[in-house]
């Protein structure tokens, strides 16, 4: 995992930096590994491409879509994802939605398979934060990013501007789903492009 904070940057084994007196801070969380399989998804996406418009003609027709597909779902699915948590709340971005959880609206963070945000408007799971390797789990250790969130969340209990966690008494299974915001953009281009990638092949045996 990496963690942004204020230009400073910590990874997962370390102690994260410590926030700046005075200053905005902001800790943006992504999967190390997510981000390095997405680069090389990404950049073997490209390649690829690159060589199929050398070759032109049936090959573009046949092999462009599928190739721009791949590397699209990469990007979106490992490379862009992530938490970001700020003096104002907390900003999830997943592969096709985002949503933002002021400090307010926050009531509990369960964190034993990567981070789950309970809030007023129901439940988030964050795609970008990676689960807690068998033995933490084992152990009943939360994922690096949910401990360094809820600090966040005392900090900003502290300053009057949140609730403290208060358990629910239930499953957060049984929490609805959130309001996401879907990102329609996203949607749409891997919908084109899945099209593209089925036609492709077609129309080179028309």
């Amino acid at each position: 995992m990496v963690c942004k904070a204020a230009g400073m940057t910590s990874r997962s084994g370390n102690e994260p930096v410590g926030e700046p007196k005075g200053t905005a801070y902001v800790q943006t969380y992504q999967s190390r590994f997510s981000r390095v399989l997405g680069g090389a998804i990404v950049a073997g996406a490209l390649a690829c491409l690159a060589s199929i418009g050398w070759a032109g003609g049936e090959a573009v027709l046949r092999y462009g879509g599928v190739v721009a597909l791949v590397g699209t779902v990469g990007w979106l699915a490992y490379w862009r994802p992530y938490l970001r948590a700020d003096d104002t709340g907390v900003e999830v971005r997943n592969p096709f939605a985002e949503v933002r959880v002021p400090w307010s609206e926050l009531r509990e963070v369960e964190g034993r398979y990567g981070v789950r945000l309970l809030t007023t408007d129901g439940r988030y799971d964050v795609w970008a934060t990676p689960a807690p390797t068998g033995m933490q789990r084992a152990r009943s250790l939360d994922s690096e990013a949910a401990v360094m969130l809820r600090k966040r969340w005392d900090r900003a209990v502290a300053l009057g501007q949140a609730t403290p966690a208060a358990p629910t008494g239930t499953s957060s299974d049984d929490v609805p789903v959130g309001a996401w915001e879907r990102d329609l953009p996203a949607q749409v281009a891997v919908a084109v492009l899945a099209v593209l990638a089925v036609a492709g092949p077609v129309l080179t045996l028309l």
